[in-house]
């Protein structure tokens, strides 16, 4: 864990590259997170919009409060997807997850994260998106397409589906 006089942590926060990835993330309508060295060290409003705390908040967790914002059923899933990424072994782009906002509820999220070189460190650059209306499209999709299935499926009268081209 650094402390907040750590001189790694601060030729990171005070370096061009920190300066360009901020300038590139301020203003994204992704959330975005910046873990180094044991703690979370930027954040843009887009991420504090999507969990509802706040960035003091943020900067304020550790590996261990991961609990606070991601749903029980997916906290061994983003760990072993951690552990993978630390490693080298992680062969997936995302994960999708619900993470619990500070207000309690429940949202649908893409989860990337990419690594990067600072000097002899490895950052991890997380990108968030709030996919909860992606889901909800799904969802009524599946809902509606079992329906149809049900009522083609309980019909006494042959139906017969005819595509645009009269086939």
């Amino acid at each position: 864990m650094l402390k907040k006089g750590d001189d790694r942590l601060n030729n990171f926060l005070n370096s061009e590259k920190f300066f360009l990835l901020k300038e590139l993330c301020d203003d994204c309508c992704e959330g975005k997170c910046v873990y180094f060295n044991g703690q979370i060290v930027y954040t843009n409003k887009a991420l504090t919009q999507i969990i509802g705390y706040s960035p003091k908040e943020i900067f304020a967790f550790n590996i261990t409060d991961i609990s606070k914002v991601v749903h029980p059923d997916y906290i061994e899933l983003l760990y072993e997807k951690f552990r993978e990424k630390l490693s080298g072994t992680c062969k997936c782009e995302y994960i999708e997850l619900n993470v619990i906002q500070k207000s309690k509820t429940l949202v649908w999220v893409q989860l990337a994260v990419k690594t990067l070189k600072f000097e002899a460190d490895s950052l991890y650059l997380a990108t968030i998106v709030d996919i909860s209306k992606k889901q909800e499209i799904e969802k009524n999709l599946f809902q509606t397409a079992a329906l149809y299935k049900n009522i083609i499926n309980s019909s006494p009268e042959s139906i017969c589906i005819i595509d645009g081209n009269n086939t």
